[in-house]
């Protein structure tokens, strides 16, 4: 069973990623913010995270600094209604694996998705 993880201080866009999902085996672990994502990191063994950039208790990007070292930039797919080149240029550069403006379409979401965990 994979383990995802979704940050994202909406809670009605953490239940959506998982509406979208949920058609596969999964275990969902949420976090409404970058402290709870961290702490998630701690405890689990994460297979794949969505990360929302706009959260209180330390963002997006707060969150990415924080596990740059920790090799998993690379399972990272960014949800985010932040639309500017500017942003997306600097999220990608941190090697994440995808950008997509919220709210995504199912198809582009599974395909990430399942590129990330093949």
């Amino acid at each position: 069973m994979k383990h995802i993880l979704i940050i994202d201080d909406s809670f009605i866009m953490r239940n959506w990623v998982k509406k979208l999902l949920n058609k596969e085996n999964f275990n969902f672990i949420e976090a409404a913010n970058g402290k709870e994502a961290l702490e998630a990191l701690e405890n689990h063994n994460i297979d794949l995270v969505f990360l929302d950039l706009l959260m209180p208790q330390y963002d997006g990007i707060f969150f990415l600094d924080s596990i740059k070292n920790k090799n998993m930039l690379q399972k990272i797919i960014v949800l985010s209604a932040d639309i500017q080149d500017t942003t997306r240029k600097k999220i990608l550069s941190y090697g994440v694996a995808g950008f997509l403006n919220k709210p995504p379409k199912e198809e582009e979401l599974q395909r990430l998705m399942n590129n990330i965990l093949v």
